[in-house]
């Protein structure tokens, strides 16, 4: 059997139930929309002892990664800034042309509700008069199934963030993407977002 383009490692089994079926998988997985071929040799044996008289070929392609708009940085729950200098956002994005972001001011209240509540925030919608800033990231170069990375200022050049709490969305506005969301708190020492 062949594969073309040709993967480094391929594994394959059969099935421990069904010595008929044959696995294989390539180490890695498949190449995003790569257009593959697989040859099956003449030789090669079905269940019942019979070879196979000529090359059986199938064609197929890959279709893209799924787009991705995902802000970093943290552990798991929290990260921390500093207000005394800019407050700087790194995104990764793959397979997106612009991305949206969008800064919300939150009442104390509600902001350790989201940080205390998983459903809460996971169901978080947030209102329109709660909104700082919106912004939108242009030009991104990252090429297509590949993962890119933007930094942005959270606020606007050459200002700081004021001290309350927040919640930052990255999203896309042209394909549909899951939100990436982030709750920050600033003061005037460090900061600390759970996301």
């Amino acid at each position: 059997m062949t594969i073309q383009p040709a993967p480094e490692l391929v594994f394959a089994n059969f099935d421990y139930q069904d010595s008929t079926s044959l696995y294989i998988w390539p180490a890695g997985g498949l190449r995003p929309a790569t257009a593959y071929t697989v040859t099956l040799n003449p030789g090669l044996r079905s269940a019942f002892g019979d070879p196979l008289t000529e090359p059986y070929t199938v064609t197929f392609e890959t279709g893209a990664l799924p787009p991705l708009v995902e802000l970093q940085g943290g552990n798991f729950q929290v990260s921390t800034f500093a207000t005394i200098t800019p407050t700087v956002q790194v995104i990764a994005y793959r397979n997106v042309e612009r991305l949206r972001l969008r800064l919300y001011r939150l009442a104390p209240e509600r902001f350790i509700h989201l940080v205390t509540d998983w459903e809460a925030w996971y169901t978080y919608d947030a209102q329109q008069d709660e909104l700082v800033r919106e912004w939108t990231l242009e030009a991104l170069d990252a090429a297509p199934n590949e993962l890119g990375f933007v930094r942005t200022l959270i606020a606007p050049e050459g200002e700081r963030l004021p001290p309350g709490f927040y919640v930052l969305i990255a999203d896309t506005p042209a394909r549909r993407v899951e939100p990436s969301k982030r709750l920050t708190a600033t003061g005037s020492g460090a900061t600390r977002a759970f996301y």
